[in-house]
């Protein structure tokens, strides 16, 4: 008897091989290219390892959580919440039965990338008027996958007194449109809010972390599992769906900076030592200029210690490109004002039908409020992703500078990409013509 599949099983098989195709592209790509160090005169190769490139990912959470709290110690903040935002079950494609997971015949049809764009809509508002109050905190935000695949978030929000915690928890029910809310005592002395919402969110628990000094521990805890049981799965559907992971209120040192600087940091913090990135901060200075069309639209110290270890210089320089998608997300957008088109018809034609029986009005409801909704997230897409012309900013070029040693250490220009195919593909030619 041949084994049933249950959807979940198709998606997660699905997820894994989008990534593992993807790996393989790339590998092919760079096995063709070398590094020449025009200095030294030595060329290296360029390998690529999917796995260790998700175990950075979450290396780099490890630093961002443990700095951010280092951070907030230096700023006097004296308190720490964790924040988890669910999903409402029309978003879950997949639920539990017997076990196994099955399709949910309470989703709507919303997809992964609904459901992505529901949760940072709902985290912007939420920060926004936080910010708009002028209430002082840090936040560290991480997202994962749901067993049924649907976008989870959690967060860690640092703040300086219980005044502002309550402040906190009244902005979040109000961004919810909060239904009903409970509070639950647990073992260890923390005190978990249940907030149920009305508007998409399902729900939100909001802990209160009695010892601060355990923030980061809690969030590492929930994404470690996630994040590296299967790392083919959550580069599948991060890909896919086109999924940032992690962000971070106070991003000082960007990553391309602190990875390129890690090898140069004192032994003592290179040996699992999980502070590096705080040392990076208090030991470097940042100076960013930004280029557009050759001049110097702006000049800024991003970073600035006294008696800095090393310097970083960094040129970005501001471009304008034709967004490839355009075409594709046009089509994608004209079949969806299409069916909702056809779906405004058939919810006229509803409309005007009077119903006897109550199960089929609550469907009514039910289907005006998922049209509503589509009809509103559609429109906002068309504004952030309908645009023929995108602008980026590339960075050019970095320097860094040791001020113990008084010598530079590191400089962009002095690397060139080389194309190894291109070069056997001329020698051949050579050889041919010759």
């Amino acid at each position: 008897m041949q084994k049933k599949i249950y959807y979940r099983e198709k998606s997660e098989k699905f997820f894994i091989n989008y990534s593992k195709r993807k790996e393989k592209s790339r590998k092919n790509f760079v096995k063709h290219l070398k590094i020449l160090n025009n200095t030294t005169g030595e060329i290296r190769n360029i390998e690529y390892d999917l796995v260790e490139d998700v175990e950075k990912i979450y290396y780099n959470l490890t630093q961002r959580s443990i700095d951010l709290l280092n951070l907030t110690d230096e700023l006097d903040y004296s308190g720490c919440a964790f924040v988890t935002l669910t999903l409402d079950s029309q978003y879950h494609k997949y639920t539990s039965a017997s076990g196994k997971h099955i399709k949910n015949k309470k989703w709507n049809t919303a997809t992964i990338q609904d459901g992505y764009l529901k949760l940072n809509k709902t985290f912007k508002a939420i920060h926004k008027q936080l910010y708009r109050d002028k209430i002082e905190f840090k936040y560290l935000k991480a997202l994962e996958p749901h067993k049924s695949f649907t976008p989870h978030l959690h967060a860690l929000f640092y703040y300086k007194n219980k005044q502002e915690f309550n402040n906190l928890l009244k902005i979040i029910g109000n961004k919810i449109n909060i239904v009903s809310k409970h509070k639950i005592q647990k073992k260890d002395g923390n005190i978990k809010n249940m907030l149920v919402g009305g508007n998409g969110i399902g729900r939100v628990e909001v802990e209160e972390i009695k010892d601060k000094s355990r923030g980061s521990a809690y969030l590492l805890k929930y994404l470690r599992k996630s994040y590296l049981e299967n790392p083919y799965r959550l580069d599948g559907w991060k890909k896919y769906n086109k999924i940032r992971l992690i962000t971070c209120s106070d991003n000082i040192v960007p990553n391309y900076i602190f990875n390129r600087l890690y090898n140069f940091l004192p032994k003592n913090f290179k040996t699992g030592d999980l502070s590096s990135l705080t040392w990076c901060r208090k030991n470097i200075n940042i100076y960013v200029k930004t280029l557009e069309s050759g001049c110097v639209i702006k000049d800024k110290i991003k970073l600035k210690n006294d008696n800095a270890r090393f310097s970083v210089y960094v040129e970005k320089e501001e471009i304008e490109e034709v967004n490839e998608k355009f075409d594709e997300i046009e089509i994608e957008l004209e079949n969806r004002i299409e069916k909702l088109e056809t779906e405004c018809d058939m919810y006229n034609f509803l409309y005007r039908y009077s119903f006897e029986n109550k199960h089929e009005e609550c469907r009514r409801e039910e289907y005006f409020i998922n049209l509503t909704r589509i009809k509103s997230e559609w429109d906002k897409l068309k504004k952030i992703y309908n645009k023929p012309i995108v602008k980026k900013t590339k960075i050019i070029g970095m320097r860094i500078w040791d001020n113990l040693l008084q010598m530079e250490i590191y400089n962009k220009a002095d690397f060139e990409l080389m194309y190894e195919m291109i070069e056997e593909s001329s020698s051949n030619l050579r050889t041919l013509f010759s």
